[in-house]
């Protein structure tokens, strides 16, 4: 990487970029980026989860502990460990502690000690599943090894499968999802 200065294009850019920020932040009635003094302003929780983490930032204040499942959704978001799904499947790897509930947020339930594999839940809206739709899931999970004939199909998806078995789930089953 190369350290040459900005062109004129890519700082208009940027004065375009952090005016609207400024605007924002002042709409918001926030002080200018300036009057931080290089020291970021404290985090405030924004968006749907908003709520959910000022009630568990409140139940900290209080003394009280969240459960193992609020602490390990506070400290990883589950839809932001896609990747790491992939890769731990690319591995062969089964997933660990906090992970092991995580995962469950993409429709794969690691069911050891019965058996080291996967359960993978389908949302299937309705209830009502094309005959093209089944036909894509029976395929896939014989690719998988997994006959749907079988008591122990729900349930013999390998580690080395998760990531492709979802995929393969809302590519080939059209609206039925994994999750």
């Amino acid at each position: 990487m190369t350290h040459e200065a900005f062109s004129e294009e890519q700082k208009h850019y940027l004065q375009g970029f952090v005016s609207g920020v400024e605007a924002r932040r002042a709409a918001a009635g926030l002080g200018p980026l300036s009057s931080l003094g290089g020291k970021p302003a404290p985090a405030v929780p924004t968006g749907p989860d908003a709520i959910h983490r000022q009630a568990q930032d409140k139940l900290i204040a209080e003394g009280k502990a969240l459960t193992a499942e609020e602490k390990a959704k506070r400290d990883k978001n589950p839809f932001d460990m896609w990747d790491e799904l992939v890769a731990n499947a690319e591995a062969g790897r089964f997933p660990k502690g906090t992970d092991v509930f995580l995962t469950k947020f993409h429709g794969l339930f690691y069911v050891a000690p019965a058996q080291n594999a996967f359960m993978c839940r389908l949302r299937i809206p309705n209830g009502i599943l094309n005959a093209y739709q089944f036909r894509g899931l029976a395929d896939l999970a014989e690719r998988c090894g997994v006959p749907l004939s079988e008591e122990r199909a729900r349930r013999a998806a390998a580690a080395g499968q998760a990531g492709q078995l979802r995929e393969r789930i809302e590519r080939e089953a059209g609206n039925a999802a994994a999750g």
